[in-house]
C-alpha cells in the first residue's frame, strides 16, 4: 500500500535518486488522486509526491519528483540511502512499479550496481 506523507516526514532522512522513469509526475499525483508538493532542495526548484510504501519491516518513505530541467515527461523515485544494493533497490522499486503500475518499458535508468560503502555514505552526508 502506498500512503502520502509530509515533506516534513524527510527531515531526518536521506534519499537517494534510483530510478527514473518515463512517465510524468502529474500523472502519478492523477492516479493517486493527490496534489503536487511544489518547493526548492539542495538541487533545485522541484514538484513531486511525498509517499510511503507499506512493507512487513516498516514504511519505506520514497520521492517522485520533477526537477527543473529534467527532461520533459520524466520521473526520479527516490529511496532511502540505506537502500543502497541493486538486489535491494530493485525489490523496492518492484514493489512501487506493481503499486503505481510502472511498466518495465517505461524505465528510462535504474540503478544497477551497488552503492559504495557505508562509511563513504556516512562521510558525504557529514559534509552536507
Amino acid at each position: 500500500m502506498i500512503r502520502q506523507l509530509s515533506i516534513e516526514a524527510l527531515d531526518e532522512v536521506l534519499l537517494v535518486p534510483r530510478v527514473i522513469v518515463a512517465v510524468p509526475v502529474s500523472h502519478f499525483a492523477k492516479k493517486l488522486a493527490l496534489g503536487l508538493v511544489k518547493d526548492c532542495d539542495d538541487l533545485d526548484y522541484f514538484e513531486g509526491l511525498v509517499l510511503s510504501l507499506t512493507s512487513l519491516n516498516g514504511d519505506i518513505p520514497f520521492t517522485l519528483t520533477t526537477h527543473r530541467g529534467n527532461a520533459k515527461g520524466e520521473t526520479t523515485i527516490s529511496l532511502p540511502i540505506t537502500f543502497g544494493t541493486a538486489n535491494a533497490i530493485a525489490a523496492v522499486f518492484g514493489r512501487i512499479a506493481d503499486e503505481l503500475g510502472i511498466d518495465s518499458k517505461l524505465v528510462v535508468w535504474r540503478q544497477d550496481s551497488d552503492d559504495p560503502p557505508r562509511k563513504f555514505a556516512q562521510n558525504i552526508k557529514s559534509r552536507a
